[in-house]
């Protein structure tokens, strides 16, 4: 089903809206068990959103179909683990605004022709109250992020998708624009081709992860100084630090363990992040840093069933993987916590995790010594 004609999930009184936002007033406090856990591990109210295919026992890792539910968790409006929008469609890639208060999300529309696939994609914003998903413009949103200096909140997306048989998405062009005018789009990056699995900004803006193309990742350069991609290896779901540390990660090819590099590149270590409670040391997919230094988000476990063809399983099926949130430790040398946010069997994808204060956090590293602020839960 195409996004058209959704209805509102649930009552809302108008006395709790936000202008910001659309989102209810915030209670002071989590209240459901799971809110609790997850407030217990981030120490400030959270947000987490995805997608899951609508059906148990059934999954969309690369969120390519139109049967996918919208989901959320807010640990401050007591409805734990909830539905969003009421209408199955396609939500690619969902992503929390800067303050947490907007969901940006893609339909990609894919179309198949034998064994091709064909891609328009377009952009559009929803909130906490699900309200009716008001189209941005044509791409394939990546990041949220506000510029420290102007506080606008830009959206960055790719354009352009290719056509092809294969899974993996290859784009044309980076662009932004603004959330509240998306017509004012602006270049960022176009000397070759791009990946969109995982471009993420640094807190300036002035670098980002991502692949030119996959497997191809490393660092592009936002501010026009030095070369416009820095190439760090062969791997894949690149992710930035969203502080100043300079750090970023490539996926390795057995979908258990990112290797993190520092800003210079020459110091490498391999951070393990399929530790979690219950997922064995299986595969993993969707590792993404959250809006806070010390958390980030994955799926899993991906397992192996009597049907799996040798190899990675990630393309197999997935109904096995769910969503966690780790917690770093200060230097991301390892992750000392995890909190399980889903159990449903259904195959979530796509997780984005927003942590209030998280704009101010940082790692503990050789170039940044502060303390990692971390607000505690009122």
């Amino acid at each position: 089903m195409k996004l058209t004609q959704f209805l509102l999930l649930g009552t809302v009184s108008v006395t709790l809206l936000c202008h910001c936002g659309g989102s209810e007033k915030q209670a002071e406090a989590p209240r459901d068990h799971l809110s609790e856990s997850l407030e217990t591990l981030t120490g400030a109210h959270t947000r987490v959103v995805w997608c899951q295919h609508e059906t148990k026992g059934e999954a969309d890792p690369f969120a390519i179909g139109e049967k996918l539910i919208l989901r959320g968790l807010d640990t401050r409006d007591g409805k734990g683990d909830r539905q969003l929008l009421s209408t199955t469609a396609n939500y690619s890639r969902p992503l929390l605004s800067s303050d947490g208060e907007v969901i940006v999300f893609t339909d990609k529309a894919m179309q198949r022709e034998g064994e091709m696939k064909h891609y328009e994609p377009a952009i559009y914003r929803t909130d906490w109250v699900g309200s009716e998903p008001k189209r941005l413009t044509e791409g394939y949103a990546v990041d949220c992020w506000r510029d420290p200096a102007t506080n606008i909140e830009w959206v960055y997306a790719v354009e352009d998708l290719a056509s092809g048989k294969g899974l993996a998405l290859v784009a044309k062009r980076l662009v932004r624009f603004p959330l509240n005018a998306p017509q004012q789009k602006e270049v960022m990056y176009d000397e070759t081709q791009l990946s969109p699995d995982n471009i993420q900004l640094s807190r300036s803006g002035t670098q980002a992860s991502g692949m030119a193309p996959w497997p191809r990742s490393g660092v592009l350069a936002m501010d026009g100084l030095g070369p416009a991609f820095t190439d760090r290896g062969f791997g894949c779901w690149t992710s930035a630090a969203p502080d100043e540390s300079g750090l970023m990660w490539v996926f390795d090819g057995s979908h258990r363990e990112v290797v993190v590099y520092a800003e210079d590149g020459k110091e490498t270590w391999r951070l393990k992040i399929n530790g979690a409670p219950g997922m064995k040391d299986s595969e993993v997919y969707h590792p993404r840093w959250s809006n806070h230094a010390r958390f980030i988000a994955v799926t899993g476990p991906y397992r192996k069933t009597y049907k799996s063809k040798p190899g990675s399983v990630i393309n197999q099926g997935g109904a096995t993987a769910e969503v966690f949130v780790g917690r770093l430790s200060p230097d991301a040398r390892e992750i000392d916590g995890w909190v399980q946010i889903t159990r449903s069997k259904r195959g979530d994808a796509y997780p984005d995790v927003w942590i209030a204060g998280g704009e101010k956090a940082n790692l503990l590293t050789d170039q940044h010594k502060a303390e990692v602020p971390c607000e505690p839960a009122s």
